[in-house]
């Protein structure tokens, strides 16, 4: 294909289904609303300085055409700055932020930063300037109406602010236009769904529902348990993260979890009996694979059924060997939360099946565990240690969110009030 000219005119490009833009040097000029005349008017400014060769670069180019090529934002024909009212559109400081989050930020924040833009994206069209608080409170009400819950309706709000924050700096919206946002007030108790209260799960419990996990699971569940991580710290864990130096502690130093991008450093300690779960996943492996492996665990439970049957094996079951060389299933590196949900929901299922009905196993989750340890280590300590253990630098929110200590005080109390009733009225029959 032949190169064009280097004073070639750029061609209007319809974008995002309703902005005009131009491509100048790779970088995207937008130039306003696809349906706007003043849009085709910078275009046509555009175009006109061109032809005369008074620009050399994208720089002046973009200037005459009332736009800077590195944000898309736009001077107002009094030559005013673009925070004078004729920003950039809410379309385009989405679309810059969520390409800038895709590599700054975490994956759970980046799925809520994604939703926070899809409910902006219905003001694509207006200028960022004219998105107000009033606007805001659609989206608020967009979300209860969309069935999120309370919580995370107030979080998809703030997460709007923030955006209009990020583009505050980068001169894609006025200044001052987050704080203008915040007056939205979150939303109280009964103006949305409610999430069930997180609560700890019995030992009882957890202990009725081993046997009918697979082995890896086993492994999974019991670290969890006595270690208050959270799952997925435990499901990307590698073999050359665990420092196995002293043999009665191992030191597990996470590379990323969920406060990495604040410079936190985090270790998860093991000892004798995690040691144990640990020690048949870690054989024969390299240092760059994850301990626990979906492959794996699928050739452990093959081995299982096959060790369990009782019928010979026939000659079309032998292929395993060539589906080795050729595989047909591509595994993932390592497990996800949603992967050990979902066997820990099949093994709760298959449990009550055989068990009876005044026996049967409420449904739990893997936090639950994070739940329990950090209200034991909060009663047996204080907030301060079980904080260190779970990753947190304010103790606030182990207190806020994870400790039950207080719920199970008051039953005890309770508790030891009725008997010591029990044994006042004895002795008063007596």
């Amino acid at each position: 294909m032949p190169k064009r000219p280097e004073n070639s005119l750029p061609s209007p490009r319809k974008v995002n289904g309703s902005l005009l833009a131009i491509y100048v040097d790779k970088k995207r000029i937008v130039l306003g609303n696809y349906n706007d005349p003043a849009a085709w008017k910078k275009y046509s400014d555009f175009c006109e300085q061109r032809q005369k060769g008074e620009s050399e670069n994208v720089a002046p180019a973009a200037s005459a055409a009332g736009g800077h090529p590195s944000t898309g934002t736009f001077d107002a024909p009094d030559g005013s700055p673009p925070h004078g009212g004729n920003t950039a559109l809410v379309a385009d400081l989405v679309t810059q932020f969520l390409e800038s989050a895709q590599t700054t930020k975490n994956s759970s924040d980046f799925g809520n930063y994604k939703t926070a833009g899809r409910m902006l994206w219905q003001y694509r069209h207006l200028p960022t300037a004219d998105f107000d608080a009033f606007l805001l409170l659609k989206v608020q009400e967009a979300c209860v109406e969309a069935g999120y819950a309370r919580t995370h309706c107030n979080k998809l709000v703030n997460f709007c602010i923030h955006i209009f924050k990020w583009g505050e700096v980068r001169r894609l919206a006025p200044p001052g236009k987050s704080r203008e946002l915040q007056a939205i007030e979150p939303l109280r108790s009964g103006a949305a769904r409610e999430t069930e209260e997180r609560t700890e799960v019995p030992d009882e419990v957890v202990e009725q529902t081993i046997p009918y996990l697979l082995p890896v699971y086993q492994a999974i569940v019991k670290i969890l348990r006595s270690t208050g991580a959270r799952p997925s710290e435990i499901c990307r864990m590698k073999v050359s993260d665990v420092d196995r130096t002293n043999p009665k502690t191992w030191v597990y130093r996470l590379k990323h979890h969920k406060t990495a991008r604040y410079d936190k450093r985090r270790i998860i300690t093991f000892g004798r009996e995690e040691q144990a779960a640990l020690a048949p996943y870690l054989k024969d492996k390299q240092p760059d694979s994850a301990v626990f492996s979906p492959k794996d665990a699928v050739a452990e439970h093959k081995k299982l059924l096959r060790d369990a049957r009782t019928t010979p094996i026939k000659a079309t079951q032998k292929r395993d060997e060539q589906r080795k060389r050729h595989p047909l299933i591509k595994y993932n590196e390592h497990f996800t939360t949603d992967t050990i949900g979902l066997a820990l929901k099949r093994a709760i299922l298959k449990a009550n099946q055989e068990l009876p009905v005044d026996h049967q196993i409420q449904h739990w989750t893997l936090y639950q565990l994070r739940h329990r340890f950090l209200s034991e280590m909060t009663e047996r300590y204080d907030e301060n240690i079980a904080a260190l253990l779970a990753g947190h630098s304010d103790p606030k929110m182990v207190r806020q969110i994870y400790d039950h200590s207080q719920e199970r005080r008051i039953i005890k109390l309770k508790q030891m009030e009725d008997e010591q009733g029990l044994d006042d009225e004895e002795r008063a029959a007596g």
